[in-house]
């Protein structure tokens, strides 16, 4: 029935397919607060691939694309997946204990979010391959094609690189190690914005990067915050105080449903985003990534003004309690 109930629905919805990076546009962003379906638009990619299939997920336990998995080896298909144990449950025995299946044992958490296809496509951002990750949690990823890109992202040798692609520049990096130089470019990135930075976290408690965004605001930059309801009112709390006190506008979500963007937006121009929150352990324990995308193209920018229009029509400003005055 899983099988019969996935197909179905990928040529139900064959209109509305996902359209996939190209030689004229290696870099596209995607969103499901813009009308993009995320869920379709990983199972497609995973659907497409004709030779190999590479991940390194947090969490795996959406049914339709374990079961896209199983197709995929049965094919015989070369897959690779690094995953949390805790996070994807009964996952071995789904995938009857497979030689590719591989579960994170180093410090921190296993934070990836990386998909890459025949190693030419790569999926970045902030979705794990969960129903609620996939369907109901705000979650933005971007699709890049090309083969050096898919190669840095598939082994550990390097933990940053340049790269430019149709005469835009990727910087891309892999966490936990030089983490302190991979903060520093984050905070380098903010002390470039000439106008505005526009920030999308589901939790920000690193105190390097909350002062950065405070200096911005102190030289005359707008700078504009929206975090998860819960992280605002919990581990992120004490950043939104101070963010609050220097006069930054906070917004938190409003719903049920995570915020679990983790992206930056300066000046319309240069956009930070991948598996990263803004927390020191995000840079010192975890094992995460993250991107910069510099000089956005209009239609990257299009979409990004877009969804920073649905996140302001759909949370609420916050404010200081009394007790701070």
């Amino acid at each position: 029935m899983a099988g019969s109930f996935f197909w179905a629905g990928h040529w139900s919805l064959s209109s509305s397919l996902p359209t996939f990076p190209t030689a004229q546009h290696p870099v596209v962003f995607y969103t499901n607060q813009t009308g993009c379906n995320l869920h379709l638009l990983f199972l497609q990619a995973l659907a497409q691939a004709k030779d190999s299939i590479y991940l390194e997920v947090y969490a795996i336990t959406d049914p339709n694309v374990i079961q896209l998995l199983q197709a995929k080896v049965a094919q015989g298909l070369s897959v690779s997946i690094l995953t949390d144990k805790k996070a994807s449950p009964g996952l071995k025995k789904k995938l009857k204990s497979p030689p590719y299946l591989h579960f994170y044992k180093g410090r921190g958490l296993m934070h990836r979010k990386i998909v890459v296809i025949d190693h030419q496509l790569t999926l970045l951002g902030s979705t794990n391959f969960t129903p609620p990750s996939l369907t109901l949690h705000d979650n933005f990823a971007l699709a890049i094609s090309d083969e050096q890109v898919a190669f840095f992202f598939e082994h550990e040798a390097e933990e940053m690189r340049h790269f430019c692609l149709n005469q835009q520049q990727l910087d891309t990096w892999k966490l936990p190690k030089n983490g302190k130089q991979a903060r520093k470019a984050i905070v380098d990135e903010l002390a470039k914005a000439n106008h505005s930075i526009q920030v999308a976290m589901f939790t920000l408690t690193d105190s390097s990067l909350s002062h950065a965004l405070i200096a911005a605001h102190n030289r005359g930059i707008k700078v504009q915050v929206s975090l998860d309801y819960y992280t605002a009112g919990g581990s992120s709390k004490k950043i939104v105080e101070e963010l609050l006190q220097a006069g930054i506008s906070v917004h938190t979500s409003r719903g049920a449903q995570l915020f679990h963007h983790k992206w930056a937006l300066i000046d319309e121009t240069t956009l930070i985003t991948g598996s990263t929150n803004w927390t020191k352990s995000a840079f010192t324990h975890n094992y995460d990534d993250f991107i910069i995308v510099h000089d956005l193209t209009e239609q990257q920018r299009k979409l990004m003004r877009s969804l920073w229009r649905t996140i302001a029509n759909n949370t609420q400003q916050e404010s200081l309690p009394k007790s701070f005055f």
